[in-house]
């Protein structure tokens, strides 16, 4: 299952009072590597010293009531991960929670394993996947912070972007009870609809972007609301037009909602970043158009959304092939 399998509850007793830890399993299929994953999230393309096993990834995630911190450890190459939920807050709703986000946020919900054996095979990319090995799309962990995210980044570039987004976790987030060394969670959509504007706008966020992030938390309640029930919708096209229902939504965010908080494997997202990324790794001499891209992409279905990523990923964290 998706959400893990429970293995064992812990209570630690101290100064501070008793911490409970509740640690599960995420079945891993196909090929994998956290290592990969943290490389990526820490934009790093060279080698380093450390040992690339265990592979261990620390972060906070909102849950009812309150935030946990999850710390996942792979200790082999395709092995499944062990995760522990952590804090005052951990329970077992919680730590399902957890390992739901933590699936889709990894892209561990498919078996991948025909995709690897054509990137290893092809020229072009084989390179790429020696130096990011079994690179798996990373999502966001709730289509909510999906949303924000994109309301955020309009017409900012992403390194202005990635600057909001950690400034929003620093104001707004909530620090894990009981773990006060994690980093603060993302906030969620009732956290979102509690915080003062003035919250907002100290994180940096415009006044303009402020508002439509409201207005969108205030369409999100209800269980489950539509961004919930997009899960369950196969049709691109309806999946589009409901997402620009939303206020600051328009069709090109709408898609990469779908790549990037839903997962859809098969969405081939054309954009300059990518056009540029195929012309650095198929060593084109100009930019590709529409049709090449569209060519390129075609072997990989259906993982295109896949291939997208990879080669944009690569091209961000400098690779060099």
């Amino acid at each position: 299952m998706d959400g893990g399998d429970s293995i064992v509850l812990r209570l630690f007793s101290g100064k501070a009072g008793c911490m409970v830890e509740i640690i599960r399993e995420i079945h891993v299929h196909g090929p994998f590597r956290l290592s990969t994953t943290v490389k990526v999230l820490r934009r790093e393309s060279t080698p380093t010293h450390a040992p690339e096993f265990p592979a261990i990834l620390n972060m906070s995630l909102e849950v009812p009531g309150g935030a946990v911190e999850a710390r996942v450890v792979q200790r082999r190459p395709n092995t499944n991960l062990e995760v522990s939920i952590l804090g005052d807050d951990a329970d077992e709703e919680a730590a399902e929670l957890v390992c739901d986000q933590l699936s889709r946020m990894l892209s561990l919900r498919f078996d991948p394993s025909q995709y690897f054996e054509q990137i290893q095979e092809n020229p072009y990319l084989s390179n790429i996947d020696k130096v990011l090995p079994d690179l798996r799309p990373l999502l966001y962990p709730t289509p909510f912070e999906g949303v924000v995210t994109a309301l955020i980044g309009s017409q900012l570039s992403p390194r202005e972007t990635t600057m909001l987004l950690s400034n929003l976790r620093e104001v707004c987030g909530i620090v894990p009870t009981g773990r006060v060394s994690a980093s603060p969670a993302f906030p969620g959509k009732f956290t979102m609809l509690a915080l003062p504007d003035r919250m907002l706008e100290i994180a940096g966020i415009p006044l303009l972007k402020v508002r439509m992030i409201k207005d969108v938390t205030a369409m999100m309640v209800g269980e489950p609301d539509l961004l919930e029930h997009l899960e369950t919708v196969g049709d691109v096209e309806r999946s589009i037009n409901l997402l620009t229902t939303l206020p600051g939504i328009n069709r090109y965010m709408a898609l990469r909602l779908l790549n990037y908080a839903y997962g859809h494997p098969d969405l081939l997202l054309d954009s300059p970043m990518l056009r540029k990324s195929v012309q650095r790794f198929y060593r084109m001499g100009s930019l590709p158009d529409s049709s090449t891209i569209q060519r390129l992409a075609e072997p990989f279905i259906p993982w295109r959304s896949w291939w997208t990523f990879l080669l944009v990923t690569a091209d961000e964290v400098a690779v060099s092939v």
